[in-house]
């Protein structure tokens, strides 16, 4: 199956490795179009970016992102990651193996 579907603005990073599992997971299962396509998005992307003015009078922004991948098996759930190397990629592939965790316990 092609591994298309939603695209981080900045890089892959772990949803890739993601969507690569998934696309040699649904061809060798046989997974239906359908389900592939559902699972190649995520359903709720939130990004924001906080202001903080520091103690020396500077302000400086820090950016936050929340991604929801799939609810089908219940609550969504994440772990929290306090890194600012760590991109809108790495967080949405963490909340996709979470979806898949999540199936199988």
């Amino acid at each position: 199956m092609a591994q298309e579907g939603w695209k981080p603005p900045n890089g892959p990073g772990l949803w890739g490795d993601f969507l690569e599992y998934l696309g040699r997971v649904a061809e060798s299962e046989r997974v239906h179009p359908t389900t592939f396509e559902y699972l190649v998005h995520p359903r709720r992307v939130l990004n924001v970016a906080l202001p903080v003015r520091m103690d020396d009078g500077r302000v400086r922004t820090f950016r936050g992102f929340r991604v929801v991948h799939n609810i089908a098996r219940g609550p969504s759930i994440g772990g929290v990651r306090y890194d600012p190397a760590l991109s809108l990629g790495d967080v949405a592939g963490l909340a996709a193996w979470n979806t898949l965790k999540a199936a199988v316990l």
